[in-house]
């Protein structure tokens, strides 16, 4: 999860805050569309325990369900 957070924000210079450490330790595999940020995180979400919000135009938070 780390890795894949990293580089959405590497690919759109947004931020995208993780509210619990723990997420970030969870392995996750298979195609990320890297072209649009949102579609992207919704992605990810939708994949794991989390939820996702907006927290400003480029500023993007995930926190466990």
């Amino acid at each position: 999860m780390r890795e894949v957070l990293y580089e959405l924000a590497r690919y759109h210079g947004g931020s995208i805050a993780v509210g619990k450490v723990g997420l970030m330790d969870i392995r996750i595999s298979g195609a990320v569309p890297t072209d649009d940020l949102e579609l992207a995180l919704r992605t990810v979400a939708a994949a794991l325990p989390a939820r996702l919000s907006q927290a400003g135009p480029q500023a993007w938070r995930l926190d466990p369900r």
